[in-house]
């Protein structure tokens, strides 16, 4: 099955604040009848660190984790398919895990046709 999802998956440097560590988190996508499902491991992010945006036809995510020993910064960027709803995206963290549902766009769900 063909993913709609695209990651970057680019290391980011950053001067601005030279304390955290950037880095990319883990993550895999799942397509079904649905849409698309981004797990994102994200250990010790609290929901008040984590920020996720849509801009330009791309799911954003940016996480810190201050108090770890070395302050991390999680960066992801999903470019989607479209064919995916972007105005419908959900999101869930979890025991450090956050579940990204994005489900296909009306038009592009499968359906029944009626035989006459």
């Amino acid at each position: 099955m063909k993913s709609n999802v695209c990651c970057e998956t680019s290391r980011l440097e950053t001067v601005a604040e030279p304390s955290f560590v950037d880095t990319l988190p883990v993550f895999t996508t799942r397509d079904d009848q649905t849409g698309t499902r981004l797990h994102v491991a994200l250990p010790g992010v609290k929901r008040e660190n984590l920020k996720l945006t849509f801009h330009d036809g791309a799911l954003h995510l940016e996480a810190i984790r201050p108090e770890a020993k070395t302050p991390l910064r999680y960066r992801l960027s999903a470019r989607l398919a479209s064919r995916l709803d972007s105005n419908a995206v959900s999101a869930n963290l979890e025991y450090g895990v956050l579940e990204v549902h994005v489900p296909l766009k009306a038009e592009a769900q499968p359906r029944s046709i009626a035989i006459q």
